[in-house]
């Protein structure tokens, strides 16, 4: 499996987009990349911005929500490291001020709940209780973590069901995997910037596509652009 990233920008706009540099970073088993990120980073008038694909390790078991915080603090810390578009610059992704990493990191329920559990859970459609059993949200809980490099690290609202396993071509979950939601997308801005929230996550969901036993997310967002004048610098 490989992973996979564009960026679509409307032609009035491209004038205002520079600094474009492309990255990846790869990691799994054998050093054979079956798993990794590709990024784009870019400058938008005066805000510069990151976007990374990412499909993380799988499983479930114990040391495996671990592994894939690892990936994913690998994947900021690496990110265009003297990669190919950057002309021998390194930009630091923290130092962007809207970061978005999407794609398929794996996350899974804890083992804590059973398949009865879980399908009852679904089919009340009582995403709340369910998602307290989800390994991203229970770190993002834990105080310890608030100093760690995923810290400022947010999500949209989340209000449909498990994105894996679904039985191929159909929109029924394949019990012999625990339903989990495999597909996210995590966010990050910059908080000294004069607007508060200049990142806005207006829509989070899930697509009903039945080629895949994942169903792809969406979200569409908000952003507030910074625009410095040259004359008052």
């Amino acid at each position: 499996m490989g992973v996979f990233i564009s960026i679509y920008i409307k032609r009035c706009l491209r004038p205002f987009v520079k600094e474009i540099a492309v990255s990846r970073v790869k990691f799994g088993y054998a050093n054979m990349a079956n798993k990794g990120a590709c990024s784009i980073r870019f400058k938008y008038k005066d805000s510069s911005l990151a976007f990374a694909s990412s499909h993380l390790d799988s499983g479930i078991g114990p040391g495996l929500d671990t592994n894939r915080r690892q990936q994913l603090e690998t994947i900021i810390k690496n990110s265009f490291i003297y990669e190919r578009g950057t002309n021998m610059l390194q930009y630091n992704w923290q130092s962007h001020d809207i970061k978005v990493i999407f794609g398929d990191l794996n996350f899974r329920n804890t083992v804590n709940l059973d398949m009865d559990q879980a399908m009852k859970l679904i089919s009340q459609d009582d995403i709340q209780t369910l998602q307290g059993y989800d390994e991203w949200v229970q770190f993002s809980k834990q105080p310890k973590n608030k100093k760690g490099i995923l810290r400022n690290y947010r999500e949209g609202c989340i209000t449909f069901g498990p994105t894996y396993k679904y039985i191929v071509k159909t929109d029924q979950y394949d019990t012999n995997r625990m339903p989990a939601y495999t597909d996210r997308i995590l966010f990050e801005s910059v908080h000294d910037l004069p607007q508060k929230n200049p990142l806005m996550n207006i829509y989070y969901g899930k697509i009903d596509y039945n080629l895949s036993d994942h169903k792809p997310v969406t979200g569409l967002f908000e952003a507030k652009i910074k625009v410095v004048n040259a004359a008052m610098k």
